[in-house]
């Protein structure tokens, strides 16, 4: 009897978790006035207070606008600074890896992905190609950007989930 009581707790948490995260793909445009700037006004907030915890979706890629693509979802990287892990979509596929950050540094680590062909590809090649290129980050009014030494390679704005 004990283990059917645990048997269907698990069946019904796992249907519970399944609907609360296909509710969760609609997602509205947020400001930035609920993420602090990375400013001096700032300093006394970690860091990695800014930039996790956030759905980061991408609006430029080297200077260039980047629109949703023809799957519907948008590329985006979220950070999780309890586990220093980031995960994403990048186009077509699921990206997951670690990263490493200290002040404005930030690189990714062990990056990972699904690997399914897609009509974005190209998009999706130069998305990954990017973000293994960063080595700092900055935040401002309009949102996060990862750059190679002076220059932006993908630039993100704050939406909610």
């Amino acid at each position: 009897m004990k283990k059917l009581l645990v048997f269907y707790f698990v069946c019904v948490s796992t249907i519970f978790l399944a609907c609360n995260n296909s509710a969760s793909t609609n997602r509205e445009d947020t400001s930035l006035s609920n993420v602090p700037a990375a400013t001096a006004d700032s300093s006394n907030i970690p860091q990695a207070a800014i930039i996790e915890d956030i759905h980061w979706q991408l609006v430029s890629l080297n200077n260039e606008a980047v629109s949703i693509p023809t799957s519907g979802k948008d590329l985006f990287l979220e950070f999780n600074g309890t586990e220093q892990r980031v995960h994403g979509f990048s186009g077509c596929n699921i990206i997951n890896g670690g990263y490493t950050k200290q002040d404005n540094q930030l690189s990714f680590t062990q990056m990972v992905s699904t690997r399914m062909t897609c009509p974005e590809q190209g998009l999706e090649d130069k998305f990954i190609t990017a973000i293994n290129s960063i080595n700092h980050y900055k935040l401002d009014d309009a949102g996060l950007h990862l750059l190679k030494g002076d220059t932006t390679v993908a630039s993100f704005k704050a939406v909610t989930k």
